[in-house]
């Protein structure tokens, strides 16, 4: 394998692990099942799983070059800046500050390898 397929790779999948840790404090924690806690992090999931599917077989997202692949790729790119921007807000409240900010950092690393999937998509 490429090291600079890998890197890519790392670098995609790289928000999955401060995921991880929001999901074992939901989990663990009865404060932590809000709904302003565990839908940002299942937006973040999903579209981390998302790309993990499309790094396999990209024609996951669609017809290559197509308006349902741009579609997908906008449509992931706003819920997940979206979700990371409130998940932001909200951490200037106490309660539960490490967990909004540890989703909303993921989501806006999601956001960006969405930005650059877009890119990608685009520049032809």
């Amino acid at each position: 394998m490429d090291w600079i397929y890998l890197r890519w790779v790392l670098f995609y999948l790289s928000p999955a692990i401060p995921l991880a840790l929001v999901w074992q404090s939901i989990a663990f924690s009865p404060q932590s099942r809000r709904f302003l806690i565990w839908f940002p992090a299942a937006v973040g999931t999903t579209s981390i799983a998302w790309i993990a599917v499309a790094l396999l077989s990209q024609s996951v997202l669609g017809p290559a070059y197509s308006n349902v692949r741009g579609y997908i790729i906008l449509g992931n790119l706003m819920m997940t800046v979206g979700c990371g921007l409130c998940c932001f807000v909200l951490s200037i409240f106490p309660l539960a500050r490490r967990l909004h900010i540890l989703t909303g950092a993921a989501c806006i690393v999601i956001g960006v390898c969405w930005l650059l999937t877009l890119a990608a998509n685009v520049a032809v």
